[in-house]
């Protein structure tokens, strides 16, 4: 349902803010705060910790009670830091077979150890064969954490969605191109790439003071985003233009700051609108959760969450009943019926406790052949790094970008494969040596563990100056040196 009137929640590391936002012909900003956490009470901290929520909630209710916050419907923005993305590509067709195939997918897609996650996801471009969106989650822990706050201070949670996917969507609306948006606080900035209001990439990032280690950390991170033929904009929120002004230095591109006008908001707050308002990400949570379309995640009414049991309708009882009536008509045939279906049961049962058998077994064999390999005398895969290592110069110009490594198990037409045992690995890399992967591939070629070394391709990156290449092998670990 659209709301006409919403109080926007944005959890940051040290404090969180808040906007109350009233829904017309252009949304208003009525008033806004920031409510520092009490010592000891921070998300961060205080998220596994029990009853945490509702003493947090409490000095909330104090604290919008003092300012004169009225409105009790809250949509909660989360950082990014409690976020897991993947972005995903899936054939064109029906939102619900899409959906469909995301939910049996999800679980796939992220680590094992992370247990009871919710998962959502974000619309991204569309080509006439394929989609992209951008799968999200976060531990269900977390979005009962902010549930709790809410009603510890009286308020109702109607959405919990990524603040910096509500302020990275806006922006991209009022820019419409490809453009980096960068959320800066004291206690950590955001980062997310957006192709218009489309998100391609979420990161949490250290604050932007000092400022020379963020660039640092941002250059190396937008080193490992897809490159574009265009150059890409960066529009700051959250601090001054000076600041703004001396990162686009750094980076030697574009950066401006955010304004309240691009989000399309009046302000009647009084506060500042020039220098990329700081409670810009928890006014464009509020506006993401008025829209007709919704938050672009929302982990509260999550897509993906499991369809709810239909209940059995009372048609169908009294189907059965007349079913039953039915066959009740032959004394007969009714207990001929029971014997059999006693029989059936019974062999079903025996059939589902061969196969909860088999696929536990299945999945304890895989385990074990994986495992077997792994002693302190044959480190495997550690042997593979260090002669790929070993292999690669030192010359503070060169690095791996990707690095594959598998071992090789499968059957080849019902014939065991004469390489099963050793790993096939694939190295992405760059360089700015342009004769290095052809000398790199003969380094590898002298080392007797490596062998089918194969050069995949290499493409010139004017924008880096930079060279990057692919290599695939295989690599011997019974062949390695001690």
């Amino acid at each position: 349902m659209r709301h006409k009137k919403l109080l926007g929640l944005a959890l940051g590391e040290k404090s969180l803010l808040v906007a109350e936002v009233i829904a017309g012909e252009k949304a208003e900003v009525r008033r806004v705060g920031e409510f520092v956490y009490p010592e000891g009470l921070a998300p961060q901290q205080a998220v596994e910790t029990e009853g945490s929520a509702q003493a947090l909630g409490k000095a909330l209710a104090e604290f919008l009670k003092q300012g004169d916050f009225t409105v009790r419907q809250a949509v909660v923005g989360i950082p990014a830091r409690w976020l897991l993305v993947k972005p995903k590509e899936v054939p064109v067709s029906a939102v619900s077979t899409m959906e469909s195939m995301l939910r049996l997918g999800a679980e796939t897609e992220f680590s094992s150890e992370l247990k009871d996650l919710v998962f959502d996801y974000c619309d991204g471009t569309e080509t006439e064969k394929t989609k992209s969106v951008l799968l999200v989650a976060t531990q269900r822990s977390h979005v009962q954490w902010a549930e709790q706050l809410c009603e510890a201070a009286g308020l109702t949670a109607v959405a919990v969605t990524p603040q910096a996917l509500a302020l990275g969507r806006a922006t991209g609306e009022a820019v419409k191109r490809q453009i980096l948006v960068l959320m800066a606080s004291s206690g950590g900035s955001e980062l997310t790439v957006q192709d218009g209001p489309a998100p391609t990439a979420v990161r949490h990032m250290r604050s932007l003071e000092p400022l020379a280690p963020f660039v640092g950390d941002l250059r190396r991170t937008l080193a490992l985003l897809p490159s574009t033929e265009d150059p890409r904009d960066i529009v700051l929120w959250g601090t001054a233009a000076s600041e703004a002004a001396a990162l686009g230095q750094q980076l030697g591109v574009r950066v401006r700051g955010g304004t309240l006008a691009m989000l399309g908001v009046e302000d009647s707050t009084g506060a500042a609108n020039g220098d990329g308002l700081k409670q810009a990400a928890v006014i464009a949570l509020a506006l993401s959760t008025m829209s007709e379309r919704g938050p672009a995640v929302d982990f509260l009414n999550s897509r993906l969450a499991p369809p709810p049991e239909r209940r059995i309708p009372r048609w169908a009882y009294a189907a059965a009943a007349a079913v039953v009536l039915a066959i009740g008509t032959s004394i007969y045939a009714y207990q001929y019926m029971q014997q059999r279906q006693h029989t059936l049961d019974q062999l079903t049962s025996r059939y589902n406790g061969i196969t909860n058998a088999v696929h536990d077994a299945t999945i304890f064999v895989g385990k074990v052949s994986i495992a077997k390999e792994w002693h302190a005398d044959r480190p495997r895969y550690l042997a593979a790094l260090r002669d790929l290592t070993v292999a690669v110069p030192l010359d503070n110009q060169t690095y791996a970008t990707n690095l594959s490594i598998k071992e090789i198990t499968a059957l080849v037409n019902g014939v065991k494969d004469p390489d099963v045992g050793k790993l096939q690995c694939q190295l992405d890399g760059r360089t700015g040596d342009q004769q290095l992967p052809a000398a790199l591939t003969d380094r590898l070629k002298s080392n007797k563990a490596f062998s089918d070394v194969q050069l995949g391709g290499t493409s010139y990156i004017p924008r880096l100056r930079a060279l990057e290449f692919t290599m695939y092998f295989k690599y011997d670990p019974d062949k390695a040196a001690p």
